[in-house]
Parts: C-alpha cells; sequence; structure tokens
C-alpha cells in the first residue's frame, strides 16, 4: 500500500535502526583498498549495509509479530473456552512478576 512505502514511514524505519559504527580497516593494505574506492564506491557499499539491516530487522519483526499472533490466538480460544481473566493473568502476559 501507498502507507507503507510513504517516505514518513521509511524515516520512521530508518530512524529506528541502530547501526554500529562500522570497523575501520584491520590492517594496512585494508585501508589502501579502501581508500581507492571513490566516494560513490563507499555510498554504495554503505547502502548496502544500511539495506542488509533494513531486511534483517524486518525479519526480526515479521517473527515476532508471527510469535504474538499465534500466542494471542490461543489465549483467545482459551478464554471462549471458558477460561477465567484474572489478575495472576493480566499479570503474567504484562510480564509482571508477583512479589515473593
Amino acid at each position: 500500500t501507498a502507507a507503507a512505502i510513504a517516505p514518513d514511514n521509511v524515516r520512521a524505519a530508518a530512524a529506528a535502526l541502530h547501526l554500529p559504527k562500522p570497523p575501520g580497516p584491520s590492517n594496512h593494505k585494508e585501508r589502501a583498498e579502501m581508500e581507492k574506492k571513490s566516494l560513490a564506491e563507499l555510498m554504495q557499499d554503505a547502502s548496502q549495509r544500511v539495506q542488509e539491516a533494513i531486511i534483517a530487522r524486518n525479519e526480526r519483526q515479521d517473527a515476532t509479530d508471527a510469535f504474538v499472533r499465534a500466542n494471542a490466538i490461543t489465549l483467545r480460544r482459551l478464554i471462549k473456552a471458558g477460561g477465567e481473566v484474572n489478575r495472576s493473568l493480566e499479570d503474567e502476559l504484562m510480564g509482571i512478576m508477583p512479589d515473593p
């Protein structure tokens, strides 16, 4: 959909990425190779790394969504079957640990 690729959505997704600072060249040979690259080549390499990070983040988000969806479906079935929703269940779902 258009909303999924709107510039604001892309900027928001990019802002959520926390990329580590790329390591510098580990030796003189790597430094020399890097210095041979044009600015356009360096930018293309950086663009590729960003795209890879976005893909990895989307894959993690998809896995998280699938996990949450599966557990929500199971929980809904249990409640429809007569399961009781009480404070203990609410605390467990919210990740609140009971006092010892």
